[in-house]
Formats: C-alpha cells, structure tokens, sequence
C-alpha cells in the first residue's frame, strides 16, 4: 500500500505543477541594456563642460534588463529616459566645478538619450554597464513548479483522492 500511496503522491505533485505552468510561457530573456549620458554644463561666463561620471572619469549611463523586442518597441524608452535624467542631475550635483545650468532637462524633454540604447555587451560596450546590473539574478526562480500559486482543479482533484487513501490506509 505505500508504494501507492507515495506513487500517488508523486502524481499529485506533478499534476499540481503542470496544472499551475501550463497557462504562461518561459519569458523571453533580458539583457543588459544602457544609454549614455549626453549633454553639457554651462557657466555664466559662456564657459561649459561636458556632463561625466568624476567617479569613472566616463560618460554616466542608465540601465534596464531589457529583452529585444523591448529594445527594438521602444516599450520601456520613457522608464529608461526617466532613470537617465535621474543621473543626469546626479552627475551635475556631484560635478566639484558647479554649473550654473546644464542640458539634462532639454534632453529629457526631448528623448534624446534613448535614441543611443544599446546592449553592454562585449568589449566595445560592457563598460557601459558601471553599476553591475545583473539581468539574470533571480532567473531560476522563475522557471519551474512554484508551490505559491494558486492550485489548479487537477491538483485539488487528486489531493483529495490522495487524502481519502491516507484514511483508508489508517483504517485498514
């Protein structure tokens, strides 16, 4: 009667786990991908200055995970643009020369980071990539038979039958 009993246990489980993975599929991979921070800080006197990261001594980026339909639909190009201006107006703070005022507002208005989105990826652009975005962590989480979700009917239907086995097992 065990080797039922643990067979029909089994059976719940992957039952369970397909009824619950059945309805979605894998979500398409995410990589990577960055704008450059463009623009420039101005003084009074006419004198200006090219907006860098002091830190790095390079252009600042913003960076999402993005899939590539993403990056080619221009989905998620106002989040992104959103995260640029944030370093944008970060960068100048942070400049020790001080601007009187900078471009980060008229490129945000107008988009214009996002037009240079790539992926950081490989020898040319990993570099863009300075604050370790990691797409991939957390991804195994994903995939597989979560025990969180809500059980579907075949799962129900058979942890009955399996409960219902465990008393006549405890009776017999």
């Amino acid at each position: 009667m065990n080797a039922r009993i643990s067979s029909l246990a089994l059976i719940v489980a992957l039952a369970g786990c397909a009824d619950r993975t059945a309805d979605f599929d894998d979500p398409a991979p995410t990589r990577v991908a960055c704008v450059v921070i463009t623009g420039w800080g101005y003084w009074d006197n006419g004198d200006k200055h090219v907006i860098i990261n002091e830190e790095t001594g390079s252009s600042g980026t913003a960076c999402l995970c993005l899939t590539d339909e993403e990056v080619l639909s221009g989905a998620r190009n106002e989040e992104l643009n959103d995260l640029a201006f944030a370093e944008c107006t970060r960068l100048v703070d942070l400049f020790s020369g001080g601007f009187d005022w900078d471009d980060c507002e008229e490129n945000y208005l107008a988009g214009a980071w996002t037009s240079g989105l790539s992926f950081a990826e490989g020898d040319d652009h990993a570099w863009m990539n300075s604050g370790g975005l990691d797409c991939n962590d957390g991804a195994d989480e994903s995939l597989g038979c979560s025990t969180d979700s809500e059980p579907g009917p075949a799962s129900v239907v058979l942890s009955a039958l399996l409960a219902l086995a465990l008393l006549r097992q405890r009776r017999g």
